[in-house]
């Protein structure tokens, strides 16, 4: 077969050959029936079930396989193309389909001057087995000599074709060209010039059996430059259009660029403002490019809430119920403000609550300002207030930079005090922060990376009681440093599964010989390390990992299974270093109902039977 699709004759007497099956069916003799025929008919057909029926030629088994003229493909890299093995059935559709295969093969390894020059089957007299011999000839590759570019400023040009893989000397593969060209428009795109055509001119072809070269021309038409014409919101009904728009990072005026709208999307996704956001529709004219941005309205404000329940390890003791209620605004009154309110009852002796309010895009710039007020009752022995302001820029709509400063205040009752000797102190506190999130949904995320980290330092100073002062070992104020991290990685592994992994640490760090239980860090829970009850552990250095294989059963619903672990080492007067390990397991689910996303969780410590597992149940609502 030839690259065209036609055989040449093929050689021997197989009739099977199209040339001899056509001959032979030109020269046969035509034979008139004798009155005898129809005597014998009946007979003929009662016998015709003894004998065995035709074997299609395509099923004929291949006994011996003959290759000749390859070097550059092995005689098994060409078999398995053509999907032809001995002791197997002929492919289907032989042999013309295999061949074709064999012939776009090569051609995608460079070797345009590629031919079959015959190909022979013979067939056993029953049609049963055959064997195939086929003859190539392959021909050398064919390498770019030269790449021209006309249209441009040969500076222009050289920058064009500077990463590209059609370059002189390789190997010419017209996938990679298409690639090239593909890859030069997209920059073109998010340069200001949507319109540019590059032109396949010539493709100069000086044949040679072995060495064939071919000179690429091609024409460049950047077209007109473009910017960012006016810009509209659209199916917003409670955000207004002007947070729509400051939220795409587009500005009218500013280049076009094909990348800067892709964003957009995202970015307004990435808000949680909107149910969905649809590609931003262009329209060009006289040089400028008016973009539409379909919106979906969203709820962006959720009410969370979730009870959990801990069985007690000791037998015959009721277990503890704990609860946590999360106010979240997210765009209030459709300006983009957020007020967070936040209330945990951990376990039966302790709680906590927080609130804080940002106020976005201050003078029309991305800086956002705000505060917060923490308190937290820890085991009714001790009280720990912390006071906030922040100021956060955002120069993208997926890096944040903030700095905060505020007030930390440890007040121990008496009791605390008298019988665990904890001091109450006072700190100024300054902190810088960086923020990285590229999930592409804030609520159940197929892609992405998220990535925060804290750190703070500041200025400690005990201040009573009174009768603890005079046992203070040391000086009376002391500088204490913590880093806070986390890392968070979404990525799919098919259709609707996804790998949810997450790493987290804290390290306290301060002038003091032992860190005192009231600075120290704590985690265990539903948050954090899962199968544990709420803050089950400290420690001056923690860090717990969460990983899930997740099963999207919808668009904001999910199934999984978990696996938790983690560590926390601290010194002590009495124990010196105290060091632990733990993990945990279990499962849950994520479901979008009416009355909102409720969420089931199912955690098992280390020696926990199945009736000792952690259930946390939560109801997310959106306003």
């Amino acid at each position: 077969m030839i690259p065209d699709g036609s055989f040449h004759d093929c050689p021997g007497r197989n009739t099977l050959c199209p040339a001899n099956r056509e001959r032979n069916r030109r020269d046969r003799p035509v034979r008139y029936a004798r009155p005898a025929f129809r005597a014998h008919l009946f007979l003929w057909i009662c016998l015709i079930p003894c004998f065995p029926r035709a074997v299609r030629a395509d099923a004929a088994e291949v006994r011996r396989i003959h290759v000749h003229g390859n070097r550059a493909k092995s005689a098994r890299e060409i078999l398995e193309t053509l999907s032809l093995a001995t002791s197997r059935p002929l492919p289907d559709g032989w042999p013309s389909v295999p061949l074709g295969r064999l012939i776009e093969a090569y051609q995608n390894d460079g070797r345009w001057f590629f031919r079959i020059d015959s190909v022979r089957t013979d067939y056993a007299p029953d049609s049963t087995r055959a064997d195939v011999s086929i003859w190539l000839r392959e021909g050398g590759p064919v390498r770019v000599r030269d790449v021209r570019i006309h249209g441009v400023h040969p500076s222009a040009a050289d920058a064009l074709t500077r990463n590209w893989d059609t370059e002189p000397g390789a190997v010419f593969y017209s996938a990679r060209l298409g690639s090239d060209i593909e890859n030069a428009l997209i920059g073109y795109e998010n340069t200001g010039y949507p319109l540019a055509r590059v032109i396949v001119d010539s493709l100069n072809l000086e044949e040679s059996p072995h060495d064939p070269l071919l000179d690429v021309v091609l024409t460049v038409e950047p077209g007109d430059p473009v910017r960012f014409g006016m810009l509209h919101a659209r199916g917003n009904s409670a955000t207004r259009e002007g947070v729509v728009l400051r939220e795409t990072r587009i500005h009218t005026g500013q280049i076009y660029s094909q990348a800067r709208l892709r964003a957009a999307r995202d970015n307004l996704m990435r808000t949680g403002y909107f149910e969905s956001v649809s590609d931003p529709e262009v329209r060009l004219r006289d040089g400028r490019a008016d973009i539409v941005f379909p919106v979906e309205e969203g709820r962006p404000n959720t009410v969370e809430g979730v009870a959990g329940y801990s069985p007690s390890p000791v037998e015959g003791r009721r277990g503890s119920v704990t609860g946590r209620l999360d106010f979240s605004f997210q765009n209030l009154l459709g300006t983009g403000r957020r007020v967070l309110i936040y209330w945990e009852k951990k376990d039966m002796y302790s709680q906590a609550m927080r609130v804080g309010y940002e106020e976005p895009w201050l003078l029309g710039y991305p800086l956002f300002a705000g505060g917060r007020f923490e308190q937290q009752i820890r085991d009714t022995t001790y009280l720990e207030r912390d006071w906030r302001l922040s100021l956060r820029f955002a120069p993208t709509a997926t890096l944040s930079l903030g700095l905060e400063g505020g007030r930390k205040s440890i007040l121990p009752d008496s009791l605390g005090s008298t019988l665990m000797g904890f001091m109450q102190t006072e700190a100024w506190v300054v902190a810088g922060r960086i923020g990285y999130n590229t999930f592409n949904d804030p609520f159940n995320p197929t892609r992405g990376v998220r990535y925060h980290t804290v750190f703070s330092t500041g200025r400690k100073r005990i201040t009573g009681p009174d009768f603890l002062i005079p046992s203070v070992e040391g000086p009376l104020s002391v500088v204490t440093r913590r880093i806070d991290l986390d890392f968070e990685i979404v990525f799919r592994i098919a259709r609707r599964q996804v790998i949810f992994t997450g790493l987290h640490g804290i390290e306290i760090r301060s002038g003091e010989r032992f860190t005192p239980v009231t600075e120290q860090a704590r985690f265990g829970g539903a948050t954090t390390l899962r199968g544990y009850i709420e803050d089950a552990f400290r420690g001056d250095l923690v860090a717990w990992f969460n990983l899930e294989h997740r099963y999207l059963i919808g668009r904001r619903s999910r199934v999984f299974v978990f696996l938790d672990g983690g560590m926390y080492q601290r010194r002590e007067t009495v124990r010196g270093l105290v060091r632990g390990e733990k993990l945990g397991w279990g499962f849950g689910l994520r479901i979008e109902t009416r009355l909102g996303l409720i969420g089931i969780d199912y955690g098992l410590g280390e020696g926990d039977g199945i009736m000792q597992g952690k259930v946390h149940v939560g109801l997310v609502n959106q306003f």
